[in-house]
C-alpha cells in the first residue's frame, strides 16, 4: 500500500472548525500467536470535511505477539504513529478510522485476512485511549464443507463492498442479511 501526503483538497468556503489528531495505533490483544499488521484507511464525506496535512491510508509494520508472563492475553505492538489535521465546515458525519487486520502465515508464506474494526475520531480536545472492537463477517447459510475448506486453507470471508461499513443506511437496508463474529476488543488508537 502506497503511503502519500495529500494537499488541501477542495476549498469548503470558511471552515467551521480545525482539527488535528496526534496519536498512534498502539496494537492489538487476543488475535492469536501469529505476526498480525493492520492496514487503516481515514473515512470522511469529503462534501463537509477536506484533510489539510497527513495521510488517509497507511499500514503498520507486522508484529509477533508477546506473551504476558501473567497467563493473560497475549498481544502485538505497532505503536505506528498518526498525525491527521482537517478542517470541516460542518460537524456532520465525523470522520473514522476503518482497520483491516492481516496475520502473516509463515508457513504458508502468504498474509491472511482476520477481520475489519472501525473507529470514530474523538470529538472533543484532550488525551483519549479508544479500543475498537475487531469482527469478521460470517456467511449466513455456509454449509458444513465450506466450514472445512475455510479451516484448512485459512481464509476468512471479507466484504465485497466496504463502504457498508460506514454507510448508515446500507447498513439498515441490508443489515439483516450480515452475520458477525467478534474477535476480540483489540485494536487499541491513542490520541493526544
Amino acid at each position: 500500500m502506497q503511503h502519500k501526503s495529500l494537499a488541501p483538497s477542495q476549498k469548503l468556503g470558511t471552515g467551521l472548525a480545525d482539527i488535528h489528531l496526534i496519536g498512534q495505533i498502539t496494537g492489538a490483544v487476543g488475535l492469536g500467536h501469529h505476526p498480525l499488521y493492520c492496514t487503516w484507511q481515514l473515512v470522511y464525506d469529503s462534501h463537509l470535511w477536506a484533510v489539510t496535512n497527513g495521510l488517509t491510508v497507511g499500514r503498520t509494520h507486522a508484529s509477533s505477539p508477546e506473551l504476558p508472563e501473567d497467563g493473560g492475553l497475549s498481544g502485538v505492538v505497532w505503536d505506528t504513529p498518526l498525525d491527521l489535521a482537517l478542517t470541516t465546515s460542518s460537524i456532520q458525519h465525523w470522520p473514522s478510522i476503518i482497520f483491516k487486520l492481516f496475520q502473516r502465515d509463515v508457513w504458508l508464506g502468504r498474509d491472511v485476512f482476520v477481520g475489519y474494526s472501525l473507529c470514530t475520531l474523538p470529538s472533543s480536545a484532550g488525551c483519549h485511549h479508544l479500543s475498537c472492537p475487531v469482527w469478521s463477517a460470517v456467511e449466513a447459510r455456509r454449509s458444513l464443507m465450506q466450514d472445512l475448506v475455510s479451516w484448512f486453507t485459512g481464509l476468512n470471508p471479507q466484504l465485497v463492498n466496504e463502504s457498508f461499513i460506514t454507510d448508515l443506511e446500507q447498513r439498515y437496508e441490508q443489515g439483516q442479511h450480515l452475520h458477525t463474529q467478534n474477535l476480540s476488543n483489540t485494536t487499541s488508537a491513542a490520541t493526544h
